[in-house]
């Protein structure tokens, strides 16, 4: 019998393949009479249609209701005027339906996956949940109370309690730092009149627009999308204007009490640039280097190397009007400071020395090979047309991805790190037994401690 095994070094990430070149593919634009517009993605390789409509209203337009805009997307799934909350699952389950509602800071999008046999019968269900909600009293009260169990058990999961603080922190008094899963006040407070008065004044036509991408004829679908949407009345949305938070000039460090933590979570970042700024894809390619995947440099030094963590991640949260940068990571208590050493040790070597060209093209390779195989299907292609469409990016955008991932050099990634990383400036967020880490975190500088739910809490 032969012997196949190979010795390899796992320390380093096998050489890059060859390069493929994949087109984006096509879509086309329409709008209905009514202001409605449609951005539709014909693809027959399945018998399958994805529904994406996108309501340009998400938590922000919340107020002082934490959780408003959330509770009224769960609610659209659960009665309309003609139909109950029983109905609308059955007749999914019944059709295979797959039929859901998202939300982030700016958005609701509500979804529908549907065969193309059952498009008739599922388009008319997914306008019957937009156009035609109850809101009925009962089932906010089965929402509410599930809300409330969801945010007592956040305040014993670090991530949560970590996040939560560093959102605060970061965007102040701006809504985009608002809690998201809401308070006992708020979610208490909340009636089905706000949930009405929410509908009324965020959702139209022209404050939306409709995704459809797979099995279907342009021209008939259109047809379709008429009969489902035309009669929807177009009312003005008055957009919501809120003061944007500055880069705070000073490092912060703050510690959220978390009982009997053995390990703490750590957030650690700053506001940043939105998503349609000039400097995104340069800034998204260095942040790929620095802990974006398996292979960057906080992953290999602070994982692979020191053994602190079994994750790390840096990311960019992008939103319409603003955006935030953080790195996290769940370390024992111990190795707390040791790991925000190393991290201060990456920005900065990230921002003193150019990347090395393989080190870059590594990078490179895995973001154009993982942007290929993330549109093969019309879903994938749905999330990023709406991507597209939503953050105002230009129509080529995605075509031109891969071109626009290696234009960037080794210069480009010096010049950005040094722009838009300010560690001097870096929110350092901590859920853990403070008392445990208190003592290492003062060596940082001042430190503001809170129990777990937000109150101050004074650590001698």
């Amino acid at each position: 019998m032969k012997n196949h095994s190979t010795n390899f070094d796992r320390s380093k990430p096998p050489k890059p393949g060859s390069e493929k070149t994949v087109a984006f593919p096509e879509w086309i634009q329409r709008s209905l009479p009514n202001g409605l517009t449609c951005l539709i993605y014909e693809n027959h390789d399945t018998e399958l249609v994805d529904f994406r409509m996108v309501i340009r209203s998400g938590s922000s337009c919340d107020g002082q209701k934490y959780r408003l805009a959330y509770l009224t997307s769960k609610m659209l799934m659960q009665g309309t005027h003609s139909r109950s909350a029983t109905d609308i699952a059955e007749q999914a389950e019944r059709l295979g339906i797959d039929l859901h509602t998202g939300i982030s800071a700016d958005r609701i999008t509500i979804y529908e996956d549907v065969m193309t046999k059952y498009i008739d019968e599922g388009l008319e269900l997914f306008a019957d949940v937009i156009l035609n909600p109850s809101f009925p009293e009962k089932e906010l009260s089965f929402l509410r109370g599930l809300s409330l169990s969801q945010l007592q058990a956040s305040k014993a999961d670090g991530s949560s309690l970590a996040s939560k603080a560093f959102l605060k922190a970061v965007y102040e008094t701006h809504p985009y730092g608002n809690p998201g899963d809401g308070t006992e006040e708020s979610l208490n407070a909340i009636t089905t009149q706000d949930l009405h008065t929410f509908y009324q004044q965020r959702f139209s036509p022209e404050h939306a627009f409709l995704i459809v991408a797979g099995d279907v004829d342009p021209d008939a679908i259109m047809r379709k999308l008429t009969n489902a949407f035309g009669g929807w009345t177009s009312k003005p949305i008055n957009p919501e204007r809120f003061a944007l938070p500055r880069l705070n000039s000073q490092q912060q460090i703050i510690l959220t009490h978390q009982e009997g933590a053995v390990q703490s979570t750590i957030y650690a970042g700053h506001l940043c640039i939105k998503r349609n700024h000039p400097d995104f894809m340069a800034l998204h390619v260095t942040n790929m280097i620095l802990g974006g995947y398996f292979g960057s440099r906080l992953n290999m030094n602070i994982r692979e190397d020191k053994g602190f963590t079994y994750s790390i991640h840096s990311r960019l949260s992008l939103k319409v009007l603003s955006g935030d940068f953080y790195i996290t990571l769940k370390v024992r208590n111990n190795a707390t400071l040791q790991a925000i050493e190393e991290i201060q040790n990456e920005i900065k070597r990230l921002q003193t020395t150019e990347v090395s060209k393989e080190e870059l093209q590594a990078a490179k390779q895995y973001m154009i090979g993982s942007f290929h195989i993330q549109n093969e299907t019309a879903e994938a292609i749905a999330s990023r047309i709406l991507t597209q469409h939503f953050f105002g990016l230009p129509k080529d955008y995605y075509t031109r991805y891969q071109e626009s991932v290696q234009n960037i050099s080794a210069g480009d990634v010096l010049r950005v790190a040094q722009e838009y990383l300010h560690p001097e400036s870096f929110i350092y967020s901590i859920a853990s037994n403070v008392y445990d880490i208190v003592g290492d975190m003062k060596s940082l500088g001042e430190v503001v401690c809170y129990d777990k739910e937000g109150n101050n809490m004074t650590i001698n």
